[in-house]
């Protein structure tokens, strides 16, 4: 067996130490104990969605030039150190330190590790298996924040909330032992010229096509809606009066629901209908958010159908447009363009929802996240793009 065809193997074994397993529970609280506000945390976030933009494009194009798989294997200590870093951090400027370490880190593998599994496919002729294994991989992620919660709890408990972000430095250092398994996946001959493609290129040749362009679109706002989900579901909460100890249950449910969901539907047919149902559930969570029902809590499971489901039918069907040695520059071309989205969206929702209420920005929200959506599939049903391969 050739040794790049285990990359999809280590990739999903490294899957659960990579997610924050045990504080993403406790990331809202974390920040509400240190005296954040809302917008502080939104612009916290908003430094780490910046300083991702200016160095996705780099970082996808060292990959290339010089090993995706090398790429991945600086990242994991990277990330463990500065998780470990920010547990023990209690200042502002030393948790914007620790995002800027982590936005390196997770340039160095944020659509990297898509383009190093999508060749290693690729080149055994397995490349149909692309969505049904990025599910796998994410469904080990999802599972593993539930698996977390005993963990969370005991610490919280008993050590502190910030014990919690040590810890996941500390599973991100166990995850280690699969990443440096990784290897390069084979390059295709006489094909050296298109490594030196530039930064430029790579975004005229995907901002040409318009069929990618509606895609990128549909991702950004579907990306977007569940990343501001996740963020506001803590003061949604406290809006309902559920205690903070319930958090760290909630989030075991909702990821034991997107695990499944990830390993149970590898969507091959009926895209564009699901795509249409996603953008219809993006708005809706938000309206039921805002009326404040106890009895309609459950409509948060929405946004974690958007999130485990959305991304890789779309990420394949744009992976079919680029060349395998520009494939990582490319891929964080447009993971630049989510977190240029996540960078401007987040602050303007903290403001929006410190002006007016939380009730009225999740009716705004939602509005403006289906509305977008709506108007990128339209676009996308004239183009059949979801119709094209089944």
């Amino acid at each position: 067996m050739k040794r790049y065809q285990n990359n999809s193997k280590w990739l999903t074994w490294f899957a659960p130490f990579q997610e924050l397993s045990i504080s993403a529970a406790y990331l809202m609280p974390f920040f509400l104990q240190n005296g954040l506000s809302l917008l502080q945390v939104f612009a916290l976030q908003s430094i780490f969605s910046l300083a991702s933009l200016l160095w996705e494009i780099p970082s996808g194009y060292i990959a290339d030039r010089f090993g995706r798989a090398l790429c991945i294997k600086i990242s994991a200590p990277l990330a463990a150190g500065s998780m470990i870093a920010y547990g023990f951090s209690h200042l502002y400027w030393q948790f914007i330190i620790c995002e800027l370490g982590l936005a390196i880190a997770n340039g160095l593998i944020s659509a990297i590790d898509t383009a190093l599994l999508f060749d290693s496919l690729k080149a055994d002729g397995n490349q149909a298996q692309f969505v049904k294994l990025s599910q796998r991989i994410n469904a080990f992620g999802f599972a593993a924040v539930a698996f977390g919660v005993p963990i969370a709890y005991v610490l919280v408990k008993y050590v502190s909330i910030s014990s919690t972000l040590v810890a996941d430095g500390i599973l991100i250092c166990v995850g280690c032992f699969f990443v440096f398994r990784l290897v390069e996946s084979p390059k295709i001959s006489g094909s050296q010229e298109k490594i030196r493609l530039s930064a430029w290129y790579a975004v005229k040749k995907l901002g040409s096509n318009t069929e990618v362009r509606w895609l990128i679109l549909l991702s950004a706002v579907l990306s977007t809606s569940t990343y501001l989900g996740f963020w506001l579901s803590v003061p949604y909460y406290n809006s309902m009066k559920i205690p903070v100890v319930l958090f760290s249950s909630i989030l075991a449910i909702r990821s034991l629901w997107k695990a499944w969901l990830s390993h149970r539907f590898h969507q091959q047919k009926h895209l564009e209908r699901n795509m249409f149902g996603y953008a219809l559930l993006a708005g809706l969570v938000y309206l039921s958010m805002a009326t404040r029902q106890l009895w309609l809590i459950w409509v948060v499971l929405g946004h974690d159908v958007i999130q485990a489901l959305y991304c890789q039918p779309i990420t394949d069907k744009l992976n079919t447009h680029m060349p395998q040695d520009c494939r990582a520059t490319m891929n964080s071309v447009i993971n630049l363009i989510m977190r240029l989205s996540y960078s401007i969206a987040g602050p303007l929702v903290g403001l929006l929802i410190g002006n007016v209420g939380l009730q009225v920005g999740f009716v705004v929200t939602g509005m403006v996240c289906s509305g977008l959506a709506f108007v990128a599939l339209s676009r996308l049903h004239r183009l059949k793009t979801f119709v094209k391969g089944g």
